[in-house]
């Protein structure tokens, strides 16, 4: 038995887009695919969380990192020698300093820089004659240094100096018996202070200053040329060779004259007439 067919059958049945034909299909579709499309939200969600998860790890171990090179630095330094750090060292003080002669020696105080040595000079004061000239005790170098001059030997155009004499006297007992005669010494000495003092008539300084020297209060004599008043040293060396009283720029004690009644002054006691007097130079 043969079975024949309709063309426009076949056509009907072969015609996928009659809406039976696209639902018949339909059935025919793997389940698979339907589930693929509707897994696509997760997955990105999960791609998404693997991605800030990343992320975040990364930072962590760059984190690490840092920490670890900044332990590193510190230690570096910790580590360097002293005298590879930069220090600020501040500037030393200002150190002043003070000048003095010291009248009757060659030499200064230990505490003291010598600057140079000399012998004592001044004007004439033994002659009645020689009323000119300063009245300052100079203490001359041994070793001038000359500039222009003239050698002439005029008196008028010049004004002369001579050379510091002690006039001791050995009875009187307070310099060495070879002192008197003899030419005077004398140092300039640089002490590390800011000022110094004479003080006559005493042996020691006040509180917080430095004794430099001490000694015997010196000038010309009464009735000549009058000349400034100097500190001594109490034990003096002399020029060698020099003694020969010159009638020059002459070294007497200096005492009290307490009469009063002749214009002496009125502190005796504790001054004592003709008591000779002493002296201190001191620094601060």
């Amino acid at each position: 038995m043969s079975i024949t067919t309709d063309e426009s059958d076949n056509a009907r049945i072969w015609d996928t887009s009659s809406s039976s034909t696209r639902k018949s299909f339909s059935r025919f579709r793997p389940s698979c695919f339907r589930d693929a499309y509707s897994a696509v939200p997760i997955v990105i969600s999960i791609l998404a969380l693997f991605l800030v998860i990343g992320t975040i790890f990364g930072v962590a171990v760059r984190w690490n990192q840092m920490q670890a090179e900044i332990a590193e630095l510190k230690s570096n330094q910790q580590t360097q020698p002293a005298t590879s750090k930069q220090v600020d060292v501040p500037p030393p003080p200002f150190q002043p300093f003070v000048s003095y002669v010291r009248w009757g020696r060659k030499t200064c105080s230990s505490s003291s820089d010598l600057v140079y040595s000399g012998f004592g000079a001044g004007s004439s004061s033994g002659s009645q004659n020689l009323k000119g000239g300063g009245v300052e005790y100079l203490c001359l170098p041994f070793d001038p240094e000359w500039n222009k001059y003239d050698m002439k030997n005029d008196s008028y155009a010049y004004s002369w100096i001579y050379a510091a004499e002690y006039l001791s006297y050995e009875e009187l007992n307070i310099f060495p018996a070879k002192t008197h005669g003899h030419n005077m010494a004398c140092s300039v000495c640089l002490a590390p202070r800011s000022t110094q003092i004479m003080i006559p008539g005493k042996r020691s300084c006040p509180l917080g200053w430095t004794s430099e020297y001490e000694g015997y209060l010196m000038t010309s004599y009464v009735t000549t040329n009058k000349m400034s008043i100097v500190c001594v040293d109490k034990e003096p060396d002399y020029i060698g060779g020099t003694q020969n009283v010159t009638g020059g720029a002459q070294l007497f004690f200096v005492s009290p004259f307490c009469n009063e009644q002749f214009g002496g002054i009125s502190h005796c006691p504790p001054y004592v007439n003709a008591r000779e007097l002493t002296c201190v130079v001191c620094s601060k």
